[in-house]
């Protein structure tokens, strides 16, 4: 499955990004961080999903068996719990 950074990584992006970017408002960049990766995980999961069901259709073969683990990945409760939830 995709990687993520975890919370401590992700916060020191942020500072090493903010401190090269000083008038940018930490408040919006987080919240706009956090609407993207949303966005990015829904665009995962559509193209997983999809790919997995030209798979199994018919319509069209997945390349190899890791791509198909990474795309059941993707589709796992549990990750989309950790991304989707509020």
């Amino acid at each position: 499955m995709g990687r993520r950074l975890r919370p401590a990584g992700e916060e020191r992006f942020i500072n090493s990004y903010l401190a090269e970017r000083s008038h940018l408002d930490r408040d919006l960049l987080t919240r706009q961080l956090s609407m993207m990766k949303r966005l990015i995980a829904l665009r995962a999961v559509s193209w997983c999903s999809w790919a997995i069901w030209a798979a199994a259709t018919g319509s069209r073969a997945i390349s190899n068996q890791e791509t198909l683990e990474r795309s059941n990945g993707y589709l796992d409760p549990v990750f989309l719990e950790s991304v989707f939830a509020t």
